[in-house]
């Protein structure tokens, strides 16, 4: 009887890790991504930065914003902001999901580490969903 009463435990401890609400406070503060490219003989730069912030145990938001310098057209910075939420309450493949925003319409995520963070991470990588973007390698500044 103890012996089918662990195992009962342990199957459940699996399921419920296995889609456990993210600590995700690690992984708050700003990180930067940069990438230039040369386009028709004129360089094309974007930097992005991103801010991640903990409302709650389990609520993060995170803001974003992209700054773009073409010199085919002058030169001048031109900036977007966007904003949104990251769905801390499941957690599936190891992806931590942005809901909301840019981020979330293009079905971005964060991929989790297998223990999670046990230190504030000095990179994190966003992924897309296929099609929707490249993957963007942010470091923490």
């Amino acid at each position: 009887m103890k012996l089918k009463t662990l195992f009962i435990m342990l199957i459940a401890t699996t399921i419920i890790g296995c889609n456990s609400i993210l600590d995700g406070s690690k992984v708050v503060g700003t990180y930067q991504h940069n990438i230039s490219r040369n386009m028709g003989g004129f360089k094309i730069s974007a930097t992005t930065e991103l801010t991640i912030r903990k409302v709650n145990p389990s609520y993060y938001r995170y803001q974003m914003s992209v700054t773009t310098i073409d010199e085919m057209y002058g030169g001048t910075p031109k900036k977007k902001n966007y904003s949104g939420n990251l769905n801390s309450e499941k957690i599936e493949n190891h992806e931590w999901k942005f809901v909301g925003g840019d981020l979330g319409e293009r079905g971005a995520y964060i991929k989790v580490p297998g223990n999670g963070w046990t230190s504030p991470p000095s990179n994190i990588a966003v992924y897309f969903s296929p099609g929707r973007g490249n993957s963007m390698d942010f470091k923490r500044y």
